[in-house]
């Protein structure tokens, strides 16, 4: 009879440690997602900046080339 008890105690906290490693997984997941989904956001916020400066580095060189043909005489 106690032993019977006993298994059944040991199968219903393997059933609530499954349970606790599932949610611990599906939180992990989660978070990996919203990592993932930061990282990207934050990539493509890179990329656009990246652009921002090429537009800007060319406009300083064209400036630059206008000021240097109106101090030759």
């Amino acid at each position: 009879m106690a032993e019977q008890i006993q298994k059944k105690l040991q199968g219903e906290l393997e059933k609530y440690q499954q349970l606790q490693k599932g949610k611990r997984l599906d939180y992990i997941t989660g978070e990996i997602k919203r990592y993932d989904q930061q990282m990207q956001e934050l990539e493509r916020r890179a990329e656009q900046q990246r652009e921002v400066l090429g537009r800007l580095q060319q406009d300083f060189q064209r400036a630059q080339g206008k000021a240097a043909l109106s101090l030759l005489p």
